[in-house]
């Protein structure tokens, strides 16, 4: 997470590191399918209690995600820019606009892309998704 000023303090936050894919990472899609055809469908069901073999499950990615999201709703800060993957994105959007963590799967998140949540009150609002313009 980031602030708006320039010299402000840039800092990593391993809550928001992507999911950990095990096996899977480094793959392509079309190796992962023609590897594991089954799993490949029990992931697209969406159920939250999926995990990627050897890697992470998707229940314990969104529980990590949210207590990021959790000091981004606390931040005293007007503006804060996240540099994240788009699993990350699809869990943020989710927590912040109310929806079930089921629904990640809905938002496409382009690579490169900004996506702008504003919060009010501690409720957000979709202002941008996969923009490309600053």
């Amino acid at each position: 997470m980031a602030t708006k000023e320039i010299d402000s303090t840039i800092r990593q936050d391993a809550d928001l590191w992507e999911i950990d894919f095990g096996r899977w990472e480094g793959m392509s899609f079309p190796e992962i399918a023609a590897t594991d055809p089954e799993l490949v469908d029990e992931w697209a069901r969406g159920d939250m209690d999926f995990c990627f073999p050897k890697g992470e499950s998707i229940e314990i990615f969104r529980e990590r995600v949210e207590r990021a999201a959790d000091r981004m709703r606390n931040c005293q800060e007007d503006i804060l820019i996240v540099v994240a993957h788009g699993g990350v994105i699809r869990f943020l959007i989710c927590y912040f606009l109310g929806l079930p963590p089921q629904s990640y799967l809905m938002f496409e998140v382009n690579p490169g892309s900004i996506t702008r949540i504003r919060l009010h009150d501690g409720h957000g609002a979709l202002a941008g998704l996969n923009d490309f313009d600053f």
